[in-house]
């Protein structure tokens, strides 16, 4: 039979079989391999879809709190107006969306320091809470994106809700911060004003007393120091 390059490939499964007899090869795994990879490719692109959909929500979010907020310029007349711009008060209202830019998160960096300056930066600016999740959204990457977008649409405006989502996708939780409080030793060339920082930092992520009550907190330490107790 005249030779032809395209020979053994010709019956799939069956002609790899015949060219070695002692390589068992199932004449239907390239068909369940590409079936996965249809799978897979498919997934994946409902995925982008609906973070494009959500970041296009995100840009009209933003412009509509633009024109519900927008930038009035003070009114100046008479002999004020020939004198130049007037001299703000010291402390101003930073509308939302200025002010420091912070850099997207990168998939190196510590997650909870990373949102713990989110928050700071926010604070300092004087954005609304309820904006919060709005500006944080384009800056995620990788599993901090992947766990926002996973996330029902109708709960990925509340910050609260979507920086527990986020800590749980790294496995961070209440018993993390209780372990790293118990366990807290002084950096080198660390000040007591910053361990004492640090201490309460934890504290609050773990106690979360802006949503106890004193008792609730109370029978919490409690109950942590009976179960370190029991561990001797």
């Amino acid at each position: 039979a005249p030779f032809s390059p395209t020979a053994p490939f010709q019956d799939g499964g069956a002609a790899d079989a015949a060219m070695c007899p002692g390589c068992q090869i199932s004449p239907g795994s390239g068909a369940k391999q590409n079936e996965h990879d249809a799978r897979w490719e498919q997934d994946k692109l409902q995925q982008e879809n609906r973070w494009q959909s959500m970041e296009r929500r995100v840009d009209q979010l933003q412009q509509e709190v633009k024109a519900e907020h927008p930038v009035q310029q003070p009114v100046v007349e008479g002999a004020a107006a020939q004198a130049g711009p007037p001299v703000l008060p010291a402390l101003v209202r930073i509308p939302s969306g200025k002010g420091p830019k912070m850099q997207p998160y990168q998939n190196d960096e510590d997650i909870d320091h990373y949102l713990t300056t989110f928050e700071r930066i926010a604070t300092a600016c004087q954005w609304p809470k309820g904006e919060w999740a709005l500006y944080l959204a384009p800056l995620l990457n990788g599993k901090a994106r992947a766990a926002y977008v996973a996330m029902d649409v109708t709960e990925t405006m509340d910050y609260v809700k979507v920086k527990k989502a986020v800590l749980e996708k790294f496995e961070i939780s209440a018993e993390t911060y209780r372990m790293q409080f118990r366990s807290t030793e002084v950096n080198e060339d660390e000040t007591p004003r910053e361990l004492q920082s640090r201490l309460k930092d934890l504290y609050d992520k773990w106690m979360t007393p802006r949503e106890r009550t004193r008792e609730q907190i109370g029978d919490a330490i409690v109950q942590n120091q009976n179960q370190n107790q029991n561990l001797y």
